[in-house]
């Protein structure tokens, strides 16, 4: 009866499904045609060598001798796709791409789940062109691995609170393992499950063996690598940012641990060095001391470098949720180059424009969001999840810029809670059209 409700719930229009899916990746593909990538960047050098090196036979290093514990599940999958297509990064771009896609027809079923169908749709077809999502199978990061199972094991997670299956706890906690081990910044994930679960189920002794399925299922899911290191550092070390041995707790690995000082020079330096090179396309020189309107006063108050270093409080709201995703797209001239200078604005206007809309693009859907977060939390229960999800991850890297101090903040790691975003915000899309633009229509007919 219930696998009945279940078929129903979820795959009652295939058609949609198969739809979803076809139209964005036809949009992802479209992308990768129209602004090719040759070669990674920046992050996805190292899990591109890592990936390399492993398909090589050098194992699970950078430099083909000396192990490293860089979260590993997408340096396996590429090791996986450079040993059957060779080292090919199309092949990658392409499968990330298929992996947005599932991310797109999952939103849709979450959106099902929760609140509708209509809800679920439009935030999945919203997602598919949002330039920001159709960047992150370009450039080659792990997110979109991490999209996959985040995503995955918010639908399992609302359905076992549904039906209250065993199973579907149990692969919640194997995909929260493997979200870990693809970006260990979820690792707040088992702690704020296991008080969902708590909080949401009325029956307590259900409760606490369903916290301890979800939390014996990351352990398992985790084991494999962190007995890996074990064996390879001696010492415990289940994720990349810590290690533990005799009772000490240490830092580790230079792609998790980096010296902030020295990080914000060197971006910096790139920042200076990518605007001459922009000024120098355009035979213009770089702008002199001008006396300041107030929107560009506006702009130094959200922001006034380049380093991911949040100046107020404002300033980090927005490097998470409300930005241009310069990174993710690709577009280096930062916004505060175009407010400070008419000229660059005149002769890089599509840069300037895209990078605009998308400013103006995320305001709306982070506004449109936190309103459908306010109206539907009190109402539907199974909401709560999705809005306690987004916000122990916002939290997260408020704690982590205030209290360790830690530089690189932005829209990339704001990223992996986008869709809760559009979600919510489809919802009260919706309610906007049914209140306001339907009324007028039927009075005009």
């Amino acid at each position: 009866m219930e696998n009945m409700i279940f078929s129903k719930m979820l795959f009652l229009d295939k058609n949609k499904i198969i739809m979803i899916f076809i139209l964005s990746l036809a949009i992802q593909v479209a992308y990768l045609s129209f602004y090719p990538l040759d070669k990674p960047k920046k992050d996805a050098v190292i899990y591109d060598t890592i990936g390399f090196n492993i398909a090589s036979g050098k194992g699970f290093s950078m430099d083909g001798i000396n192990p490293t514990t860089l979260y590993p599940i997408y340096p396996i999958v590429l090791s996986l796709i450079y040993s059957l297509f060779g080292h090919n990064y199309f092949v990658v771009q392409f499968f990330l791409a298929l992996l947005m896609a599932l991310t797109c027809v999952i939103t849709y079923l979450i959106g099902k789940v929760i609140f509708d169908e209509k809800a679920g749709l439009l935030a999945s077809l919203l997602l598919a062109f949002y330039p920001p999502f159709l960047g992150l199978s370009r450039i080659m990061y792990a997110e979109p691995v991490l999209f996959l199972f985040l995503y995955l094991l918010i639908l399992l997670l609302v359905l076992f609170l549904k039906y209250k299956r065993m199973l579907y706890i149990f692969f919640v906690g194997i995909l929260a393992g493997l979200a870990i081990l693809s970006k260990p910044y979820i690792i707040y994930a088992p702690l704020i499950v296991s008080i969902l679960i708590f909080f949401l189920l009325s029956n307590k002794r259900l409760a606490v063996k369903s916290v301890v399925i979800l939390n014996l299922a990351i352990l398992l899911a985790m084991a494999p690598w962190t007995i890996r290191n074990y064996i390879v550092f001696g010492d415990f070390r289940p994720i990349s940012f810590f290690a533990i041995k005799a009772g000490k707790i240490n830092k580790v690995d230079i792609a998790a641990f980096y010296n902030k000082e020295k990080y914000t020079r060197n971006v910096l330096l790139q920042q200076e060095q990518m605007l001459d090179d922009y000024y120098r396309k355009a035979k213009i020189s770089n702008p002199s001391q001008i006396k300041k309107n107030i929107i560009q006063r506006m702009v130094d108050y959200l922001g006034s470098d380049y380093t991911g270093n949040p100046s107020n409080f404002i300033d980090l709201v927005r490097r998470l949720h409300i930005t241009s995703y310069s990174d993710i797209l690709d577009l280096g001239i930062p916004f505060k180059a175009f407010a400070d200078d008419d000229m660059l604005r005149e002769k890089y206007r599509f840069i300037f424009l895209t990078k605009f809309m998308i400013i103006i693009a995320s305001f709306l859907i982070f506004i449109l969001g936190i309103i459908g977060i306010i109206f539907q939390i009190s109402r539907n229960r199974e909401a709560l999840v999705l809005a306690v999800l987004f916000l122990s991850h916002t939290i997260f890297f408020y704690l982590w810029a205030v209290l360790w101090g830690q530089a690189g903040i932005g829209g990339r790691y704001g990223i992996p809670v986008l869709p809760v975003l559009f979600l919510f915000a489809s919802g009260v899309i919706i309610k906007i059209f049914h209140s306001i633009v339907k009324p007028r229509v039927i009075a005009l007919r």
